[in-house]
């Protein structure tokens, strides 16, 4: 079943399901229960204000990289050392901020650039597995956030459920049935609008804030 776009009386609602059972996701709700929690947007803001500071090896600060391994739970599993990966992450910022904002267009380009930063940072750190995908779209989103969308067991437990690959490619592909909803020009404005409404006056309302941002506060279960 493919996800659909559904107005719900001020509000939107993201509908899927697969083998009968549905799972509906009220976009209010959820972007209401990510922005109440200050600790995650005070998170989001050192991120992203520090990540869009770095534009070469000396201004991307290691303990940047540390940090998110920190606020966005890497740490258990830590594949990005801020020593030892920010030189080499360095290298590819120009490149990785060259991509288009993600788009039914540019979709397959993100997915190819992610697999092809994939190799090369696994190469760089000499690695005998790849990197998972789930720590390089956290990274790859703070540096690029309108190209690079967000995977972690909460949205790939979401995507599963609506029968879409629990993988970055396939989030790319639950993405594409969202833009060609017809409805997606519409939820996008209310998106911004309700997320810049909620933050009210802290800091990170001072940021841009992507589309795959939003998409990310709305898929974020706590298991209530």
């Amino acid at each position: 079943m493919t996800v659909k776009i559904v107005r719900s009386s001020g509000n939107f609602l993201l509908v899927g399901g697969r083998g009968g059972i549905s799972l509906t996701i009220d976009c209010s709700k959820q972007l209401a229960g990510y922005n109440a929690g200050r600790n995650l947007l005070n998170a989001d803001y050192d991120l992203l204000a520090g990540f869009s500071a770095a534009h070469d090896v000396d201004s991307l600060l290691p303990s940047l990289i540390d940090s998110l391994n920190t606020r966005y739970g890497l740490q258990r599993r830590a594949v990005f050392n801020g020593e030892r990966f920010a030189p080499i992450l360095a290298q590819h910022l120009d490149e990785i901020r060259a991509l288009p904002e993600a788009s039914i267009d540019s979709i397959g380009i993100i997915c190819s650039k992610f697999e092809e930063l994939r190799e090369a940072f696994s190469q760089d750190l000499k690695r005998s597995y790849p990197l998972p995908d789930v720590s390089l779209s956290k990274l790859l989103h703070f540096v690029h956030p309108v190209s690079f969308w967000i995977l972690d067991s909460r949205v790939m437990a979401v995507l599963e459920f609506w029968a879409y690959p629990g993988s970055f490619p396939g989030f790319g592909r639950f993405l594409d049935d969202l833009f060609r909803d017809q409805e997606f020009d519409a939820l996008r404005a209310f998106l911004e609008q309700k997320n810049s409404q909620l933050i009210g006056s802290h800091p990170l309302n001072s940021l841009p804030c992507s589309f795959l941002k939003l998409l990310d506060k709305v898929l974020w279960f706590t298991g209530d």
